[in-house]
Order: C-alpha cells, then structure tokens, then sequence
C-alpha cells in the first residue's frame, strides 16, 4: 500500500493492525512504521525501531 499510494497509506493501514490486540507484542509492526517514517526523519522513526527491537524475542530477530 504504502508504494503504490505512498507512507501515509501504509501508515493507516498499520494503525489499523495495531488495534488488533493479537498483535500488540508483534515486533515487525513497529518496526515496519519506522521505515514508513524513516524517509528523511530518522528521529521520527527511531522510538518505533527502539520498540521492535523490544519487543523481537531473538537475537537474529534483532
């Protein structure tokens, strides 16, 4: 969604995932909104990377 429409679609459609209460300890959630944020805005990115390497139970999930 978020190539052919770009991030800001990709990142509603997140939201949306995280609702799900099945997902909330999903660590490539957050990590897929950092790269939706990343495009330029590191700082608006990292607390998202910071919480999937939080949440990712291994380390080659890390």
């Amino acid at each position: 969604m978020a190539l052919a429409e770009g991030s800001e679609a990709g990142l509603e459609l997140l939201d949306i995932l995280d609702r799900n209460a099945h997902l909330a300890d999903y660590h490539l959630l957050p990590a897929a909104r950092a790269d939706l944020r990343r495009g330029g805005r590191f700082a608006d990115a990292l607390p998202h990377y910071l919480r999937a390497l939080e949440l990712a139970s291994s380390d080659p999930e890390r």
